[in-house]
């Protein structure tokens, strides 16, 4: 099948670029079209546990992440006066062979853009208008070429155009949490990924090179009410006033500049068919993760390595793609569900009883509780 597919991937961030190695490496020659004229490297940082970096080794980028990443031995959760609720050690609980690394979502893109044969993206161009049918797809682009596809494939991302093209508006799930997201230098102190827990707030203190560290400060949605009318960095620094350890420098550090940090909603995704007729979704497009698990660019490696595989299997294109989906729907929902956990134990938080017994539960059981959520996912083969 591989010879004769025409196939084209709408998005070059991690999902569309991932997809495209891992087609090429079966003997694919796949479009990738980015809206954008560069690489959208974005600014953030991202946890990738042994499942991802064993996806990361076959798509051929394991010396580009030991060069360009922090290697995590060890995970921390602490309250937020920093007092340790439980430590996971990583390489004792998993084999040293499959590492934990953080690293910023730019070394990874670069690193997967590297791997494609040259010309394969083409920044700054778009589809205009598609008409999808069980022959195929026929593309009109925004330099007004055309072209037919046995396979458009959909990596644009949560907001993903293409998805509300061929599935009509879905509503993305609110998990009633927003995040405000700092890279900053990396205070000398911090040597492990640790994470911070307060009443209804969490913060994730990540090293993700030998300079930076990228922190993602998670808060329930309803304490902004009592801060309406206050800019993004009032509110961080009137949540997090109370946290202890690295949190007063990174905030001090990541406010330093005259740019407001972005606040955002958290929302996901997951619809219960990822495809119609020849046009397929992949990544956030078909199933965006809250980072509460921070699993989003594992999975889209995994799903382009899986769909590689099957494409490339003698099965007609209909059947492929069925059993692409079957194979990894019930596998990105267990994932989604371990995140959704998370979230209620922030949401139980809010409390002075709940946040009590969160912590204490952390103190008591964390240990298990981390390795068996760990585990559910990297033992779990895709």
């Amino acid at each position: 099948m591989s010879e004769k597919l025409q196939v084209l991937i709408v998005g070059a961030g991690i999902a569309g670029v991932a997809t495209a190695v891992a087609l090429q490496q079966k003997g694919f020659r796949p479009d990738i079209i980015e809206k954008s004229s560069h690489l959208n490297k974005g600014v953030g940082g991202l946890l990738l546990s042994s499942n991802a970096t064993e996806s990361a080794s076959t798509l051929g980028i394991t010396d580009a992440l030991a060069s360009g990443a922090f290697e995590i031995d060890k995970i921390n959760y602490r309250n937020h006066k920093n007092k340790m609720l439980t430590d996971f050690d990583t390489k004792h609980h998993f084999a040293a062979e499959k590492p934990f690394y953080a690293v910023h979502r730019n070394v990874l893109l670069t690193a997967l853009a590297a791997k494609l044969t040259p010309n394969t993206i083409g920044f700054e161009k778009s589809m205009v208008s598609m008409e999808n049918s069980s022959a195929g797809v026929h593309v009109t682009f925004n330099d007004g070429s055309q072209k037919h596809y046995d396979l458009v494939i959909a990596a644009d991302g949560i907001n993903s155009s293409t998805r509300t093209h061929i599935f009509g508006e879905k509503t993305l799930e609110d998990s009633e949490l927003s995040c405000i997201r700092l890279v900053v230098k990396r205070p000398t102190t911090l040597q492990a990924a640790t994470y911070m827990l307060g009443k209804g707030k969490a913060v994730a203190l990540l090293p993700i090179d030998d300079e930076l560290a990228y922190c993602p400060f998670v808060f329930c949605s309803s304490l902004l009410q009592e801060l309406e009318g206050k800019n993004t960095r009032d509110v961080l620094k009137h949540l997090y006033q109370d946290f202890q350890g690295e949190v007063p420098e990174v905030i001090k550090s990541g406010l330093a500049n005259e740019a407001s940090p972005f606040m955002m909603p958290l929302k996901s995704i997951n619809l219960e068919t990822w495809h119609k007729e020849r046009v397929l979704l992949v990544g956030d497009a078909a199933h965006a993760l809250i980072p509460t698990q921070p699993q989003g660019a594992g999975m889209a490696m995994e799903d382009a390595l899986i769909l590689a595989e099957t494409l490339s299997n003698n099965n007609s294109l209909d059947e492929s793609l069925a059993l692409y989906q079957q194979r990894r729907y019930h596998r990105v929902a267990k994932v989604q569900n371990t995140g959704y956990q998370r979230i209620k134990a922030i949401k139980l938080g809010q409390s002075t009883i709940g946040n009590f017994l969160s912590q204490t539960v952390m103190k008591l059981v964390g240990q298990r509780k981390l390795r068996d959520d760990w585990s559910a996912i990297i033992d779990d083969k895709p």
